[in-house]
């Protein structure tokens, strides 16, 4: 079974039901889906690895929402903090923009994560497994394209275009290589995982 992806399947719920009727899953268990599932945990979690996140904010409502974000700046992007392949993602350019993105991606969750826009970049995935041996394989990296400047739930799967191996330099691949092993290793994953790297 595998178990991994969208809502209570990526949350966590369903691997503890997994684990508990002692089902066999292909997926990550409860506590390293329970992280990589929440944004904001994500961000601490990673932080603590030393690993580099985009400056954010997470709010549950409108509260001083512009004082709490004057440090970002727009361009920002607002997302769910618990939801996936970008469901209700929105740029906001301007404070309307912003309150209304809030809202919208509070209707998906309790919280809502605001990050600062990053220019210029390239979206890349990296997957990862444990073999029988104990072994974190890691593949070639990938990179997802769409049109607009926000990937969409439509362009990650549905009529997007990929490049497989991404045409990034050596150094970079091996880089995020490295760092998907180490996230791995360090969140106690187990069976297949992917990680969407932000490359500046």
């Amino acid at each position: 079974v595998n178990c991994s992806h969208g809502g209570n399947g990526e949350s966590g719920a369903l691997s503890g039901v997994m684990e508990y009727t002692e089902i066999p899953f292909v997926s990550p268990s409860v506590l390293p889906s329970a992280v990589s599932m929440d944004k904001e945990i994500t961000k601490i979690a990673l932080k603590g690895m030393g690993i580099k996140t985009l400056p954010y904010v997470a709010t549950e409502n409108l509260y001083d929402l512009e004082k709490k974000t004057a440090r970002l700046g727009y361009p920002m992007i607002v997302k769910p903090a618990c939801s996936g392949s970008s469901i209700g993602i929105a740029k906001a350019n301007d404070k309307e923009e912003l309150i209304r993105a809030v809202l919208d991606a509070l209707k998906y969750g309790k919280r809502a994560v605001i990050e600062k826009c990053l220019q210029d970049f390239a979206e890349i995935n990296c997957a990862a497994y444990k073999n029988g041996k104990g072994a974190i394989i890691v593949s070639e990296c990938e990179r997802p394209f769409g049109k607009g400047e926000v990937l969409t739930f439509g362009d990650k799967y549905e009529k997007g275009t990929r490049e497989f191996p991404a045409n990034i330099p050596e150094p970079v691949a091996v880089k995020i290589k490295e760092t998907t092993a180490k996230v791995y290793a360090a969140l106690k994953f187990k069976g297949v995982i992917r990680i969407d790297y932000m490359v500046k």
